[in-house]
C-alpha cells in the first residue's frame, strides 16, 4: 500500500505491472450472481495496460487499463 491525497480513501495499491505480482481481495456478496468491480487506476506508461482478472482463483477476463496523464492522476475502470 503507497499513500496518496489523489487517491480513494488516500491509499493504493501499486507496483502490480511485473510478472507474477497480483493483488488479492475478499468480496463478500449477499447471493451468488453477477457483480460489477469499480477499479480507480492510474497509467503513466506509454500506452494501455492489461490486467488479468479471477475469480475465485478462475480466469475471467483481461482488464485494459489506459494511459492516464500521470502516476497521481486516477480514473475509473469498470469491469
Amino acid at each position: 500500500m503507497h499513500s496518496g491525497g489523489s487517491a480513494s480513501n488516500g491509499s493504493y495499491v501499486g507496483g502490480i505491472d511485473d510478472a507474477g505480482n497480483y493483488v488479492q481481495f475478499t468480496v463478500n456478496a449477499p447471493a451468488a450472481g453477477e457483480y460489477r468491480a469499480n477499479v480507480n487506476f492510474a497509467n503513466a506508461t506509454s500506452g494501455r495496460s492489461t490486467l488479468a482478472l479471477a475469480v475465485n482463483c478462475s480466469s475471467r477476463a483481461n482488464v485494459s487499463f489506459p494511459r492516464t496523464e500521470a502516476w497521481g492522476s486516477f480514473s475509473r475502470n469498470t469491469s
